[in-house]
């Protein structure tokens, strides 16, 4: 899994980068807990995530119930796809940005 967490006091980036699984969703979950506990604003760049699978996904839905001022940005075609294949799509997509723009059009509901 490849990702890297920022934070300031008042915002958390996740950057991911390449497949993200099971592996080491603990990790990043941990370390979201961390990053998060002071701040309800997050944003996560999935412009170069890979393929992530649902034990990833269900950490951003919960961020999200957590959190309202979760946005995913740039999200990549495999990111998009992910969602889809788990059909988790719709439990984030108040967070994704792009989705806003209208650019996502026909897919899951």
């Amino acid at each position: 899994m490849a990702f890297q967490i920022g934070s300031t006091n008042e915002h958390v980036t996740l950057e991911l980068e390449g497949n993200n699984s099971v592996e080491r969703v603990a990790e990043l979950h941990q370390q979201l807990l961390v990053a998060g506990a002071q701040t309800k604003a997050v944003s996560v760049n999935a412009e170069h995530s890979g393929a992530i699978d649902i034990t990833v996904v269900q950490v951003l839905a919960a961020l999200q119930a957590c959190c309202p001022e979760l946005r995913i940005e740039r999200p990549s075609e495999e990111f998009l796809a992910s969602l889809d294949r788990c059909g988790m799509r719709r439990y984030v997509r108040a967070a994704l940005k792009q989705e806003q723009s209208g650019e996502d059009e026909g897919k899951e509901p």
